[in-house]
């Protein structure tokens, strides 16, 4: 959200996995006492950045998807291949219904990404996104940008992050309604991001109204994670920074590296828990 961006969306990635694979090992190595307390605190506070980098990326993937009903169905079906390996490290159990793994959440986001853009009532564009998977109403131009109506309709917003909470918070997702709220944030982080890149960017001004808008956004979005969470969590607000310089170009990947992102996930925790058993 800056002229010059300092760190690409690629980059954004590879900190996200990266730390995600650093809390889940965190939690091994502790369970089999072989850090000290204060280590296990440092790799669960790294842990800490890569669901909101997670959140940034999926609104960010929604937009230049070209097509989200395969984009919700990949989601879905990871979803529920990575149940029983997820199951397995964090329970010792084969299959358990009291919590459900990232991917549940990051669905449950997703749809509410989907409502928002498809039903908002501003205008014609339903204040949201203009790009090839969220595409625009009433006959808009394809353009990657958004409406210059920046309205939050707040009543339509509550409406459909409530309706996405309910599922979230009963079906025992990891982050439960949280995740939910923090993704209704990001989404309106995002939005102010292009409307930065459309009629503020090259602006002599030290800090312009979207970009203020936008670090707002962001907070709030880190913010609502933290509602009844570990102390650990606070390292989130990390990511606003990572976030805020970050390029706003969306890097095209393979089918390949898009296949080897959503199994890094159950992978890892099928690979920790196997180690964790020789131990």
């Amino acid at each position: 959200m800056v002229d010059k961006a300092l760190i690409s969306q690629r980059t954004l990635k590879y900190i996200a996995y990266i730390s995600m694979v650093m809390d889940h090992l965190g939690i091994m190595l502790n369970r089999h006492e072989l850090i000290s307390g204060e280590v296990y605190a440092i790799m669960r506070g790294v842990g800490r950045l890569a669901f909101p980098l997670f959140l940034f990326l999926l609104v960010q993937g929604a937009v230049y998807t070209k097509s989200t009903p395969k984009y919700l169905g990949r989601m879905a079906l990871f979803a529920i291949i990575s149940e029983v390996p997820y199951d397995l490290f964090s329970r010792n159990e084969f299959f358990s219904l009291r919590r459900q793994n990232i991917y549940f959440e990051l669905l449950a986001c997703l749809i509410l990404i989907v409502l928002l853009n498809r039903f908002l009532p501003c205008n014609g564009l339903g204040c949201g996104f203009q790009g090839k998977g969220l595409a625009p109403r009433d006959g808009g131009d394809s353009s990657q940008e958004l409406s210059q109506d920046v309205d939050f309709c707040p009543a339509y917003i509550v409406f459909f992050t409530v309706v996405m909470c309910i599922p979230a918070y009963f079906l025992h997702f990891l982050y439960g309604y949280k995740g939910v709220v923090a993704t209704a944030f990001m989404y309106k982080f995002v939005q102010e991001r292009n409307l930065f890149e459309k009629t503020d960017k090259g602006s002599d001004r030290l800090l312009t109204k979207h970009q203020i808008m936008g670090i707002l956004y962001l907070c709030l979005a880190c913010g609502a994670l933290l509602f009844r969470s570990s102390k650990s969590q606070i390292a989130c607000f990390l990511v606003v920074p990572l976030i805020f310089f970050s390029s706003n170009q969306y890097t095209k990947q393979s089918k390949g590296m898009q296949l080897f992102f959503y199994l890094i996930y159950p992978l890892h925790l099928i690979i920790l828990f196997l180690i964790g058993k020789v131990i």
